[in-house]
């Protein structure tokens, strides 16, 4: 069988390769734009996946302890209503779940909140 010539994957970079860039600062003038080109070096589809986790955990934080970033601050209207479509995903995202995950029979209601 014949191996395709195929180029291997980009690096992602790693916490170390960060934290070096930040150390560097110290020393570089130019560090700085080391440690956003290790920082924008990441895939568009890491990025989305962070935040979609990052929108979900949120959601849970609200639905369990009423928690939520207040918007109402933020002084731009438009980025107002970014951020609240943002968080609209995770609660999508945290229904989505709990409807798929309560058909499955790997899971069960517990009904009992104490957690025990």
């Amino acid at each position: 069988m014949a191996m395709r010539n195929q180029t291997p994957p980009l690096p992602l970079p790693s916490v170390a390769s960060i934290l070096s860039a930040t150390v560097i600062s110290r020393f570089s003038r130019n560090s700085i734009f080391l440690f956003i080109g290790s920082i924008l070096s990441i895939p568009a589809d890491v990025w989305t996946f962070d935040a979609w986790l990052i929108t979900g955990f949120l959601a849970g934080l609200r639905r369990s302890t009423g928690l939520t970033p207040a918007i109402a601050r933020i002084p731009n209207k438009d980025l107002q209503k970014a951020i609240g479509w943002y968080l609209e995903i995770g609660e999508y995202t945290l229904d989505l779940a709990q409807v798929f995950l309560g058909r499955s029979s790997f899971f069960v209601r517990d009904r009992d909140q104490s957690g025990r």
